[in-house]
């Protein structure tokens, strides 16, 4: 990618006050579903989305998602403006580094499927509440709810992961990384590639540190293979 943002995936939607927004944060294991669980709120043609939408009544819904590799790893004469991204290396799952899914509800179907499945403390966020808010913590202004969903997955989780054990030493998963690829050497756009990195993957620990909601994904196959405990896994 020629520029990376990670303020542009995480950054709270300015939806005005008629609108609270509520922010979870994805973590988990490769292929485990997380992306799959965010595409599904927007996409209209899969047979089950009706299934859903009698669940939890979607007015609107979007998904963005994307892979960080340096230009190297795509290979020589690798065509940028395929359909299909040549950086999935994991088809057929989306195999995304950074996501970001936002669905919008009433404010009436969203306390309805809280109060319907037990979830508490769905109002207001931990330490703003306020006199004069509605049941559930909400502004009398509210009329509708923004889930916004933001996924760090794939190989940016164990780049994050390496980034994290090593204190952060930006050099350390560079080298981890070039010898995971055979040790070839490095175009000279990857310097540009990993500056922009280093920014996201500081970002991206500012957003756990900071983070009260966390959602875990497990692979089960990976867990699990053959239905036996996996210890290596955990």
């Amino acid at each position: 990618v020629p520029e990376v943002d990670l303020e542009t995936a995480v950054s709270r939607p300015d939806l005005g006050s008629v609108c609270a927004v509520r922010t979870f944060l994805l973590l988990g294991d490769q292929n485990a579903g997380k992306s799959t669980m965010l595409h599904s709120f927007c996409r209209e043609g899969d047979p089950s989305f009706m299934q859903l939408s009698s669940l939890l009544p979607v007015l609107s819904g979007s998904f963005l998602n994307t892979r960080l590799v340096p230009r190297s790893a795509l290979g020589p004469g690798a065509d940028l403006n395929q359909n299909l991204s040549v950086v999935r290396d994991e088809l057929p799952f989306m195999d995304t580094d950074i996501a970001r899914g936002v669905v919008m509800l009433t404010l009436e179907n969203f306390a309805f499927f809280c109060n319907e499945f037990g979830i508490a403390g769905y109002g207001a966020e931990p330490g703003q509440e306020k006199e004069g808010q509605r049941e559930g913590g909400f502004h009398p202004d509210v009329r509708f709810v923004a889930l916004q969903f933001v996924e760090l997955g794939g190989d940016h989780l164990d780049r994050l992961l390496r980034f994290a054990s090593s204190g952060g030493d930006l050099a350390a998963v560079r080298g981890a990384e070039r010898a995971a690829a055979g040790g070839e050497e490095e175009e000279e756009e990857d310097s540009a590639f990993w500056a922009d990195i280093h920014e996201v993957l500081l970002g991206s620990l500012r957003l756990l540190k900071d983070t009260t909601r966390t959602v875990y994904f497990i692979n089960c196959a990976v867990l699990l293979p053959a239905g036996v405990l996996n210890p290596v896994a955990l």
